[in-house]
């Protein structure tokens, strides 16, 4: 396929050929479209840029070994949105590579049908009521000699009772401009158990914008964090249901940015049964001319009595050209719940940073100190051991490279 705008794309299957036309039928988010009002600009890039699919096939396991991989956990391994390989998978997980058409849940969103439209592959996951040991699929994106788009796609499906971590890390090099439109589908069944990390670690050539899907059954638990640290633009679309009497749902996260990034975080959990509890806690750190946005937004069904659910956004802005935009939602149409959401942004404490030098810190020790303070607050609480260390060592790794470009 020749370099071609998005909207211009075409596909001889006629799955694909369908999505690419609902994807220009839904239209290109612009300042009316209110999902992307605080976004839409960030897009005109993408927008203007001329793209090609991904035709050559990866490089073997062994050139992108490199990239940093969860402890002990079972590796599956795609670049460019194709896959590479792994190893056995283990008992009781099965893995299939056929294609599936995307989720109604993502009717409204055009990137997730751009997304169906050019995927060359997808992978399915299915764990059997078991407890598997953590899952790492790690998506790298490899720069051509062209800009390139292209679609990871996942579906994970736990049966009743199953139990499972799992880490999916973007991770890639600068070159040509590069857009991946990841599209994720989870379901658990009752009882299931997952705690799900995903880490936004793309260069600042590539753009970002994902698509997730959850649906929660009966007294299962959808436990997320996502950690956003790369790209120049990333959004992320998360859309949780929580269909079954006291399920859950905690989709935290935190995302740091410097100067020539613009990173989105759209969160809706849709409360469709009673008792059920969801927990919204995000963090941004923004540095330079960045700009953050957090659209997080609770929905409560006619008859979901008992509902708890809260959200927060606090951003720490370390430069008077930084931005976020926060528009934390409550839809409550039941009666008998617990519902509240908050947001804050601000400087650092000066108090603080006076506290900590009068005790013989430096001005940049002191600072990097109180930031990492103020997010290790949201990371602390990843209930995944081998997902909260990832997290860490590698916001860790932020405010270092931070502090030695202040000095």
């Amino acid at each position: 396929m020749t370099a071609q705008r998005l909207r211009n794309f075409t596909s001889e299957q006629p799955e694909q050929r369908a999505a690419l036309e609902r994807f220009r039928a839904l239209g290109w988010p612009d300042r009316k479209t209110e999902a992307w009002h605080f976004s839409y600009s960030a897009l005109r890039a993408i927008g203007r840029t001329e793209y090609e699919t991904v035709t050559v096939y990866p490089p073997p396991v062994q050139e992108v070994r490199r990239w940093p991989m969860l402890e002990n956990s079972w590796e599956v391994l795609f670049v460019n949105g194709r896959y590479v390989g792994s190893i056995k998978c283990p008992e009781g997980v099965s893995l299939s590579m056929e294609s599936f058409p995307v989720s109604n849940t993502f009717d409204s969103l055009p990137f997730a049908a751009l997304a169906e439209g050019i995927a060359a592959e997808a992978i399915t996951l299915t764990l059997h009521g078991v407890v598997v040991p953590p899952i790492h699929i790690c998506w790298v994106t490899q720069p051509g000699g062209s800009p390139l788009v292209f679609a990871p796609r996942l579906r994970l499906v736990l049966a009743a009772g199953a139990q499972a971590t799992l880490l999916e890390s973007f991770v890639g090099e600068a070159g040509e401009a590069t857009l991946a439109t990841p599209v994720c589908e989870i379901t658990l069944g009752e009882g299931a158990i997952l705690d799900h990390g995903v880490l936004q670690d793309e260069a600042l050539t590539a753009s970002h914008i994902s698509a997730t899907s959850v649906t929660v059954a009966r007294k299962a638990q959808y436990r997320s964090f996502r950690l956003s640290v790369g790209a120049a633009l990333g959004r992320a679309d998360v859309r949780v249901v929580l269909d079954g009497p006291e399920a859950s749902a905690h989709v935290d996260g935190a995302y740091t940015a410097g100067s020539g990034q613009h990173l989105d975080a759209t969160i809706l959990v849709d409360h469709g049964a009673p008792r059920c509890t969801s927990h919204q806690t995000w963090k941004a750190v923004l540095d330079g001319s960045a700009r953050g946005v957090f659209q997080g937004r609770i929905h409560v069904r006619q008859g979901a009595n008992g509902t708890d659910g809260n959200q927060v956004h606090k951003a720490l802005l370390l430069s008077p050209q930084a931005r976020v935009d926060a528009k934390p939602e409550l839809t409550v149409l039941a009666d008998d719940v617990a519902c509240a959401h908050g947001a804050a942004s601000g400087a650092l404490d000066e108090d603080a940073l006076f506290y900590l030098q009068a005790r013989g810190l430096d001005g940049d020790t002191a600072r990097s100190l109180l930031i990492e303070g103020f997010l290790d607050d949201v990371l602390s609480g990843i209930a995944s051991d081998p997902i909260r260390a990832v997290f860490q060592a590698r916001v860790a790794t932020w405010l270092k490279a931070r502090k030695e470009r202040m000095q």
